[in-house]
């Protein structure tokens, strides 16, 4: 098996439309996994449309509505072959949301796929007033946390994890 690059990211864009490049989420992922302490990662980041992302929220979460990010850490499945969106949408998958939870140590690496809705980036950046890149990153930023083990089901969870977004889009510099 060839070594593993520390930083493997890629991101494709399923039919919508993105304010940002590529090279751009790239980047700003590659600083926030290191702002957050991993040093290996192999990550894939896929633009979905609000339609792609709803059947997504439904098939996995049970929630029958558009979304804006969804995480899917995809430790331990490399033994099997990993399955990308390309493989798992819409067609049935195995592939479970994580129920990993976070531990007092950081993990120095993640395997995963964020998938996140640049439609609900528009329109919640519109609501809060917000720059779209900078909400479109925000959703990177929690798709990452929800990999490293983080919990947004509570009030006090989801205001740690506003604080741990906001602190990971400043390390990387995001206006």
């Amino acid at each position: 098996m060839p070594p593993q690059r520390p930083m493997d990211i890629t991101v494709k864009t399923k039919r919508c439309r993105s304010p940002l490049s590529s090279t751009d989420i790239r980047h700003a992922a590659r600083l926030m996994l290191k702002a957050a302490g991993v040093r290996r990662a192999e990550l894939s980041i896929v633009l979905l449309s609000g339609r792609e992302i709803r059947t997504l929220n439904r098939k996995y979460l049970g929630h029958d509505r558009v979304t804006d990010v969804i995480s899917f850490n995809l430790s331990g499945t490399r033994d099997e072959g990993r399955r990308t969106i390309d493989e798992r949408f819409p067609r049935s998958s195995s592939i479970v949301l994580s129920s990993f939870r976070p531990s007092s140590s950081r993990p120095a690496c993640i395997d995963g796929e964020i998938c996140i809705c640049p439609a609900e980036a528009r329109r919640n950046a519109r609501a809060y007033g917000e720059p779209l890149k900078r909400e479109l990153l925000r959703y990177l930023a929690h798709g990452i946390l929800h990999l490293l083990g983080w919990d947004d089901a509570t009030a006090e969870q989801r205001r740690k994890m506003r604080v741990r977004e906001d602190e990971l889009l400043a390390e990387a510099n995001i206006q």
